[in-house]
């Protein structure tokens, strides 16, 4: 494939967002478009903001004006491991530099305590430059994210709206708190 570039996968997109409405097939067709944007290097001369102050940085490249999805570039510092997460859409993340592992989880309890989760691990993946993985509530996700190298990985996320608010499962206490997110390269 030429040189395929943000724009045209947001173009891309675009069109695919406009014409299906299905979680699993949004995803589907997401991850292969997100293919040739990792396989081509289409991410060079993005302006992204790297912060080592917290271990990762999140960078918002698209927001679609009509709030169907967003398209972020993500910073993963050397041995970084985020808390356990969900994001509450659909969405696909690329790893388009070194590697990632992702730690799948279910939850076990039936979610009717606020502010509490019981979780079991069921899934360890070890993502590797250009793999593509998905998250699809309610079932498929609450995870974490490590970066298991000695060298900062750059991963693609694109997810069904703007998050700006996730929970964050505490497994040793089985505590749940909302935390609010910003972007890196907005300040």
């Amino acid at each position: 494939m030429a040189d395929y570039r943000l724009v045209d996968f947001i173009s891309d997109l675009t069109r695919l967002v406009e014409s299906e409405q299905s979680g699993r097939r949004l995803i589907d067709g997401t991850r292969a478009l997100m293919q040739p944007l990792v396989e081509t290097a289409g991410l060079i001369g993005t302006a992204l903001e790297r912060r080592t102050d917290r271990g990762y940085s999140r960078n918002l490249l698209y927001h679609d004006p009509h709030d169907r999805f967003v398209v972020l570039a993500l910073f993963w510092e050397a041995g970084h491991v985020t808390p356990i997460h969900d994001h509450g859409t659909w969405g696909a993340m690329a790893v388009c530099k070194q590697e990632l592992e992702v730690v799948n989880y279910q939850r076990v309890d039936d979610g009717s305590r606020p502010g509490y989760a019981e979780l079991r691990s069921v899934a360890t993946l070890r993502e590797r430059m250009g793999s593509v993985s998905w998250v699809l509530p309610p079932d498929q996700e609450i995870h974490h994210i490590a970066n298991p190298s000695d060298r900062t990985a750059l991963s693609l996320h694109v997810y069904g709206h703007d998050i700006r608010s996730c929970n964050i499962y505490h497994q040793a206490s089985r505590r749940v708190e909302r935390i609010e997110l910003g972007y890196d390269n907005f300040v």
